[in-house]
Order: structure tokens, then C-alpha cells, then sequence
């Protein structure tokens, strides 16, 4: 392999290889070793990424470790908990490898976040707008919102005698405010009128 001596130092200089012979990888790395162990702040700026991608692997599983996120929101957390990080890509691949390890589903965020809600007496039309706001996709939400588990017209009812009374209204604005505090929580027109 050509290259340049100094000082009873050889570097590998680009320009004067051989690009006829093929080179393995074990070769590649190792030039790649020399090139960091001759250059001190290539060598520092490689242990400083390691030690952030460290850190920042710790306090995702830390994160995790309390409730489900989704993955919008932890690269959000990430990124103001890491500014130094400018590289998107390392956030990414980390998040890849804690979905792969089973730290971090999109679909058991989904569930759970829509089982908190619903129990907290909110509608799937505010949910479904919640979740699209912690960038979870519209199949995800569709097939939570859509499932059995969940019964929307009982939980508009309960709602609404929860908050107001058992009676229904006879005044149209008592009925109006009623109807529109189940809008609010997110409850489709039919469910409200259902809970009537």
C-alpha cells in the first residue's frame, strides 16, 4: 500500500494507492484506526459520540421505563435532553434499535395512551386528534379506536350522567350545554345523541 513517511510514521495517502488491488475490510478499518490514533480530535470527537449515544440509550430506556411513548415524542424528549446532538440520524437508529429490543412499540403506546383516555371518559374523535399529535400513524389509530374493547356510545352516556345528573334536560339549554361539553370531549354526534 503507498503512502507518505514522516518521522518513521507511515500515513496513507489517497492519491498514491493503488486502486487496482482490492482492499479487505480488516485493511480499511485498520487505516481508519491509524487516521483516528494520528489525529487526537478526530480520535476525542469519536469518544464524545460514543458517550452521548450511551447516555442518550440510557435515558430512553429511563423514559420508557415510566410509560409507553411514541416515537415522535422521544425523539422531541431526546432532542431537547441532547441539543448537542445535531445528527437526526443517530436519534433515529437508536429509537430503531429500541423498537427492534422490544423497549418501545408504537402500537402498545397506541393502546395504552387510548385505554387512559377512554377510562378518563374522553371521545375517540379527541383521542384519535391527541394521538395524531404524538405523530402516530392513521392505521394504528383507526384499528385502536375501531376495536371492541371500547363500547363509545355507553362511554358518552356515562359521561354525561357522571357530570350532569342521571335526568335527562328538559330545558333545550341544558341540553344544548350538555351536548356541547360531550362534543368537546370528543364524542361523534351520534354517540351524544345516543347518551340522550
Amino acid at each position: 500500500m503507498s503512502g507518505l513517511s514522516f518521522g518513521g510514521e507511515s500515513y496513507l495517502c489517497p492519491e498514491l494507492i493503488d486502486e487496482s488491488k482490492d482492499f479487505s475490510v480488516r485493511e480499511v478499518s485498520e487505516a481508519q484506526s491509524l487516521e483516528a490514533a494520528d489525529n487526537p480530535f478526530r480520535l476525542k470527537e469519536q469518544q464524545q459520540q460514543l458517550q452521548r449515544a450511551k447516555r442518550m440509550r440510557h435515558y430512553a430506556i429511563e423514559v420508557l421505563a415510566r410509560r409507553e411513548h411514541s416515537r415522535f415524542e422521544l425523539i422531541s424528549k431526546l432532542q431537547k435532553r441532547f441539543p448537542d446532538c445535531q445528527n437526526i440520524k443517530e436519534i433515529s437508529d437508536l429509537l430503531s434499535q429500541l423498537c427492534d429490543e422490544g423497549w418501545q412499540s408504537e402500537t402498545r403506546f397506541t393502546e395504552a395512551y387510548t385505554r387512559m383516555r377512554w377510562k378518563k371518559g374522553f371521545g375517540p374523535q379527541r383521542i384519535a386528534m391527541e394521538l395524531k399529535e404524538r405523530g402516530v400513524d392513521h392505521h394504528l389509530i383507526d384499528t385502536e379506536l375501531t376495536s371492541d374493547e371500547y363500547d363509545w356510545y355507553l362511554a358518552a352516556v356515562n359521561v354525561r350522567e357522571k357530570k350532569f345528573s342521571l335526568e335527562k334536560p328538559d330545558d333545550f339549554k341544558l341540553k344544548a350545554k350538555q351536548q356541547n361539553f360531550l362534543n368537546y370531549r370528543g364524542f361523534t354526534s351520534a354517540q351524544i345523541k345516543a347518551a340522550f
